[in-house]
């Protein structure tokens, strides 16, 4: 017994020396980490205290701070202890991350954004971030420093504020560096790309989302994370709402020493390859109405019609019924908006016995609801279902009454819609009602243009309609003169055959007939001139003003058989010379509209073999563009005729699309065509579609501005009168067209060099 008594004891005296050992080992381990934390607190705490941004260090014990930032956020530790990281700095990660270990996991790389700190006092400050991980111990921590914007070097490439980034198709971004890049800031152009209507919409998106293309996106990802630049990559992207499109996107990085790194870029949608399709217009319709919700109020709105306070309502009841409205706008002195007197309720007061000598002040609707002129179309509807008289009062800059806005042009802006449009042409039946179509249409193209729809895709759409319009007069034509004695076609000529009409552009338009014994030729020549003819002036009363140089298919020189045009063109080609720039201008860009595709296919056929044997014709040709060479200096002399910029560009790309047999007329359908047969160097045709559509923005703007002062437009702008972001794309865009100018020399031995 005393055996087994001796053996428990020892068993529980070793059992208990073990423990105290595993417990001794267990607190020198804990005192060594609890050193080891101390010592790496202190550490950071000095690293942190010596720099001169702000810095906080965030772990599962709460934050600490620099005596850097407690100036700036004006707390003490203590306060700061309760404190999560987003009430110190608000960005896009501490509003996603609330605990510091998942964050910590998260930061494989250093991240960057861009936010706000946010003192006891209530300042805002604009700051950069750099996120980054370290060990306290064993303790997971993040180490936020934070640099106030103040300090950050600007980039030059990256403005957001310039103005006229908002007319044209690139869209410009700045994004954090790092495995996961979230948006800092972006231009109107790429938010509306990437389907949001505000920056903050975009903000808490990683540009994961956009991509519909996983392997570009790692592409680019590799790329960046060893600094290096991507330039003229082409992407699937994907909008918000899921639909893909193609881009081309440009990506630098941007490092300013203690200031961080972060990447700036550019993304333009690439719509050219579109326009081969010939109904451009109805894809262009899926997305009119948002167009038109982002076009200013001034797009819509009708004439203000005013009433005196002291007029009675009698009198304001004449007017409307005088003027076709609902309602009035009832001023005071010095014509303030005071309210408003609506037909229905008016009414209402009449039918309870009111007196209709009452003062109209007294029945008003008040106060009334104002909307700005340049507000958009969307921010008009939300308004006017709260206003109680559902009339907005227009008001300008100077706070000065310029119109009045009901449902009535709400609901009636979305009835110029394309289909709704095209379904009109289609039943038209005399040129009256063509006339008002036409109008109804130029007024959606001016939302469009005002809505930033791309310049090409305005284009093609305005092409679209006249094309309609154009079929649905030579319908109504021939039922007038009778039945064609023969197989013909009608075609579009110049910028109509390009499809890049504008709301200046005149008829450019011919007639080919097939060939004829010469007993019949005269009777036949004769019934498609007098065709032509009637659909000139048809055209011209629908809106579409005749040519002034005669270049229209009622006239007999470009009414031919297809053996005529045959001839005009191998006389062209074989003897070119200073007079044949301009006919090369207009009618090598010809493009069917109405009858037979085989006679246009047989002369563009015809073309393409005798340019095949005819260097001569692109050596003079080139030679003869050079004196359209632009300067500076013609965007420095007052007015500039944006044209001229824009037919060197133009006529070039013609040359270069001829040379290498291509079928495409469109200048920028011309241009990717170019790049995918490697025809030219990707970096200038990058440059030239881009000033392609720099200029034709600046002139769509330009048009839609002076329709809407109710003047004719017209392509005459003083960019001296710019500011200075207009005319710096213009230069920009006039350099492009001098190297492509140079490099037609090269090419076609002009000796331009």
């Amino acid at each position: 017994m005393k055996l087994k008594y001796l053996t428990f004891v020892t068993g529980l005296i070793v059992i208990l020396l073990t423990i105290s050992r595993q417990s001794h080992r267990i607190e020198l381990k804990r005192n060594r980490a609890e050193e080891e934390l101390r010592k790496s607190r202190e550490l950071y705490r000095t690293l942190a205290e010596a720099a001169s941004e702000g810095v906080l260090i965030w772990s599962s014990q709460g934050i600490r701070a620099n005596k850097t930032l407690l100036s700036l956020i004006e707390f003490s530790e203590q306060e700061l202890q309760n404190k999560m990281p987003d009430e110190i700095f608000d960005c896009t990660i501490t509003k996603e991350f609330h605990d510091a270990e998942i964050l910590y996991e998260e930061l494989s790389t250093r991240w960057y954004s861009e936010g706000t700190i946010k003192s006891k006092s209530g300042n805002l400050i604009k700051s950069h971030s750099d996120f980054s991980r370290i060990l306290l111990g064993e303790q997971k921590a993040v180490l936020i420093v934070l640099s106030p914007v103040k300090n950050i070097v600007a980039i030059p490439e990256f403005s957001p504020e310039i103005t006229l980034l908002k007319n044209i198709s690139t869209g410009f971004f700045r994004v954090t560096f790092g495995k996961k890049n979230r948006f800092v800031s972006a231009t109107e152009r790429t938010i509306k790309l990437l389907g949001f209507n505000t920056l903050q919409e975009l903000l808490p998106h990683h540009i994961d989302v956009f991509f519909a293309d996983p392997e570009s996106l790692n592409s680019i990802r590799a790329s960046l994370s060893e600094k290096k630049n991507i330039y003229e990559k082409e992407v699937v992207l994907k909008r918000i709402t899921g639909e893909e499109f193609h881009a081309l996107i440009n990506v630098v990085v941007v490092e300013t020493g203690s200031q961080g790194i972060w990447c700036e870029g550019s993304i333009e949608e690439l719509t050219a390859s579109a326009s081969a399709n010939t109904s451009t217009y109805t894809d262009l319709s899926t997305f009119s109405a948002s167009y038109i919700m982002e076009a200013p109020v001034s797009t819509i709105m009708s004439p203000a019609f005013k009433c005196q306070e002291n007029n009675n309502v009698s009198s304001c009841l004449t007017l409307m019924k005088q003027e076709n409205i609902s309602s009035v706008i009832i001023t005071g002195g010095g014509e303030m908006p005071l309210g408003i007197l609506d037909a229905a309720s008016a009414g209402i007061r009449l039918a309870e016995g009111g007196s209709a000598d009452t003062e109209a002040f007294r029945w008003m609707i008040s106060p009334p609801t104002l909307i700005k002129n340049d507000s958009p179309i969307s921010e008009a509807f939300s308004l006017i279902i709260k206003s109680p008289g559902k009339t907005l009062v227009v008001i300008n800059a100077e706070n000065s009454i310029c119109g009045m806005v009901t449902f009535n042009e709400l609901s009636g802006s979305f009835f110029t819609a394309p289909e709704i449009i095209l379904s009109g042409i289609k039943n038209a039946t005399t040129s009256a009602e063509l006339h008002n179509l036409y109008i109804r249409n130029r007024r959606l193209a001016v939302s469009l243009i005002l809505g930033q729809a791309d310049p090409n895709a305005v284009s093609l759409y305005l092409a679209s309609i006249a094309d309609a319009i154009c079929c649905r007069i030579i319908d109504l034509c021939i039922k007038e003169t009778g039945k064609p004695p023969c197989r013909f076609a009608f075609i579009h000529t110049g910028s109509a055959g390009r499809r890049e009409q504008t709301f200046l552009t005149d008829q450019d338009n011919g007639i080919i007939f097939e060939d004829m014994p010469e007993e019949r030729l005269d009777e036949v020549s004769g019934y498609f001139v007098l065709l032509g003819r009637k659909i000139n002036d048809m055209l011209d009363t629908a809106g579409y003003k005749l040519c002034s140089g005669g270049n229209m298919a009622g006239n007999p020189e470009w009414c031919k058989p297809l053996s005529g045009w045959k001839n005009y063109f191998t006389n062209w080609i074989k003897m070119p010379g200073p007079d044949e720039i301009m006919k090369t201008s207009i009618f090598f860009d010809f493009r069917h509209c109405y009858g037979e595709t085989g006679l246009v296919d047989d002369l563009r056929n015809h073309v393409r073999n005798n340019l095949r044997t005819s260097d001569i014709y692109f050596h003079h040709m080139a030679l003869a563009w050079k004196q359209f060479m632009p300067s500076a200096s013609l965007i420095s002399s007052g007015n500039t005729n944006i044209k001229k910029l824009l037919m060197p560009l133009t006529g070039l790309i013609r040359l270069y699309a001829l040379k290498h047999g291509l079928s495409c007329v469109s200048t920028p359908e011309r241009i990717m065509e170019l790049y995918s047969g490697n025809h030219l160097d990707l970096m200038l045709l990058r440059k030239i579609l881009e000033a392609w559509k720099d200029l034709s923005s600046i002139r769509f703007s330009h048009q839609a501005s002076c329709l809407l002062k109710g003047s004719d437009p017209d392509n005459i702008i003083d960019f001296n009168m710019a500011d200075y972001e207009g005319r710096s794309f213009a230069l920009k865009s006039i350099s492009a067209i001098n190297d492509l100018m140079l490099k037609t020399g090269t090419d076609f031995y002009t000796e331009i060099l």
